[in-house]
């Protein structure tokens, strides 16, 4: 059908093995990139979470420490929903036996 110009080496199948082997490694190598890139971006949101809740824990902390200070009182339980960046966040702050336990879930 087509008209052979030269005629076949016995290596002309060798860059193709090749080629072909090269394009899988970038392909797996891609995808492993891709795949990394996505774990570190779901730990980050988790880590900036957990950061979120520390530094709200800390306010509520302070808040009812300061109110407890001026009333000349002691901390009281408590609960509250605080609804930040589209994520709700629950603190509760409760006495166990000497200890003030505050606690935040999100």
């Amino acid at each position: 059908m087509f008209i052979q110009l030269r005629r076949p080496k016995k290596e002309s199948g060798v860059v193709l093995l090749m080629t072909l082997m090269a394009v899988v490694v970038i392909v797996i190598m891609s995808v492993a990139i891709f795949s990394q890139s996505m774990n570190q971006t779901s730990t980050v949101q988790k880590e900036i979470e957990q950061i979120r809740a520390k530094q709200l824990m800390m306010g509520y902390f302070w808040n009812a420490y300061t109110n407890a200070y001026v009333s000349g009182g002691n901390l009281v339980n408590m609960t509250d929903s605080v609804k930040l960046y589209n994520k709700t966040y629950s603190v509760a702050g409760n006495w166990v036996g000497n200890i003030y336990n505050l606690s935040v879930s999100y």
